[in-house]
């Protein structure tokens, strides 16, 4: 007959989460919920027509 004595070697607590903790989880989960819409594609480019409408003013000598 074997005597096996398990121990337990250590005793794991749960602390409270601190409010940056929350905030993460939240921002993570809200990221997550956005990621699975269908969100239409938006392109961000350099603004071509306002530099148009500021040369074209600088021409007209404005």
């Amino acid at each position: 007959m074997s005597n096996i004595h398990s121990r337990e070697t250590a005793k794991v607590y749960t602390f409270p989460m601190t409010a940056d903790v929350v905030r993460r989880r939240m921002n993570a989960q809200m990221l997550a919920d956005i990621a699975g819409q269908n969100l239409p594609k938006v392109e961000f480019g350099s603004g071509w027509y306002h530099s148009a409408a500021i040369e074209d003013e600088k021409s007209q000598g404005h």
